[in-house]
């Protein structure tokens, strides 16, 4: 269960409600005993014995018990009674979700509850062992004739469900190091999991890079392979998986900038594109430092108490022609007095300030220009 996208007014399905329907009465009555807290512990025995057994559908089944029943006690202080803002009270009180707060619960539980599903998918057989039927011979009896096993691939719909799930959580985490934990450590190890069709794994790559994957972390982890010493047939075809969702998950617009950039360097030298990333890392850098400057000038302009709430009437830009050096104009739309000018061009002032204390081995400048009605206006570079 995921809130991702849940629209509001979602039913949601109660764990023992579920339990209930899908697995009758007495799976029923041996959860409600077991305490909420204990109910995940007991599951996850019982799904790694069943998984150990090789038995597919019993596995699926408790996997997403599993699942919802460790997600349920991350979410359950945040359900309300459908008529007001009471907690939940238990089983057969209509209830509702508050979207946000699950949302933010589930997020958080989804990290450690990973970490059981990557254990759980590495540890499974790849194979078992199946009992071949044999015709009967001619004047043997059913004791006298030879036994003949096979091997077959073992929980293929677990082991699916296992890597879509972890390949979801790769798309859905804010977190990068999680992030790129997940795809170094564990994805970039699908190929060795035995009993597979490389299409298995390969799929559920694809369908998590669908659109709306996060671009940066495309590139990222593109970058994880191309940087390794040697790339083998199946990295290189994950590789190729990024790259094709990098262009579909970047408008025309954005792509065809990528392009503008990249394409002067086809078949140029290694030398060539080493100074060329050097300087886009540097660009990027500074591109990032540029934000935090629109954000520290906007936060202490507004703490000057009588331009608190200037809201739209505040306008900051920034912009810059190389990095290092930062254009500032900020626009007052509003009449001042001199002494309020005088309280913004100290904020403003501060703003700059700090924002080049933080990085001095850059040696960051910016220009900045202030403009207020009625004719007050600042130019210095500070």
């Amino acid at each position: 269960m995921s809130s991702e996208g849940r629209p509001e007014g979602t039913p949601y399905v109660l764990f023992l409600d579920r339990v209930r329907k899908e697995g009758g009465l007495v799976s029923h009555a041996w959860l409600q005993r077991i305490r909420p807290d204990d109910r995940k512990k007991e599951l996850l025995e019982l799904l790694r014995e069943t998984i150990r057994e090789a038995k597919d559908a019993d596995a699926l089944q408790l996997l997403e018990w599993f699942i919802q029943a460790s997600l349920e006690r991350a979410i359950y202080p945040h359900l309300r009674e459908e008529d007001g803002e009471m907690p939940f009270r238990g089983e057969g009180t209509p209830f509702r979700l508050d979207n946000e707060a699950t949302e933010t619960a589930e997020d958080i539980a989804w990290e450690p509850l990973t970490r059981y599903l990557l254990q759980l998918l590495f540890d499974a057989p790849g194979t078992r062992e199946v009992a071949i039927q044999q015709a009967s011979e001619s004047g043997c009896s059913d004791s006298e004739r030879p036994n003949r096993t096979t091997r077959v691939v073992a929980l293929p719909k677990t082991r699916t469900r296992l890597l879509e799930l972890v390949t979801e959580r790769w798309r859905n985490t804010e977190d990068g190091e999680e992030a790129v934990g997940i795809f170094f450590d564990h994805i970039l190890s699908f190929p060795t999991l035995q009993g597979l069709d490389r299409s298995v794994w390969l799929g559920a790559i694809r369908t998590a890079t669908r659109q709306g994957f996060p671009v940066p972390r495309l590139a990222e982890h593109h970058q994880i392979i191309a940087d390794q010493e040697k790339c083998d047939k199946d990295n290189e075809e994950i590789a190729c998986i990024l790259a094709i969702a990098w262009a579909r998950n970047q408008s025309v617009h954005e792509f065809a900038q990528g392009l503008r950039i990249t394409s002067p360097l086809a078949g140029r030298s290694t030398l060539a594109f080493q100074v060329a990333t050097a300087t886009t890392e540097r660009v990027a850098a500074f591109d990032r430092a540029i934000r935090t400057l629109k954000d520290l000038l906007r936060d202490s302009i507004l703490s000057v108490s009588e331009l608190a709430n200037v809201g739209s009437e505040l306008v900051v830009e920034v912009g810059y022609t190389e990095p290092g050096t930062a254009n500032v104009t900020v626009t007052i739309n509003l009449e001042l007095t001199e002494n309020t000018f005088g309280k913004a061009l100290q904020a403003a002032e501060r703003a700059i300030r700090s924002w080049r204390e933080a990085d001095p081995k850059r040696r960051l400048r910016a220009s900045l220009r202030l403009t207020a009605s009625p004719d007050h206006e600042f130019n210095k570079t500070v």
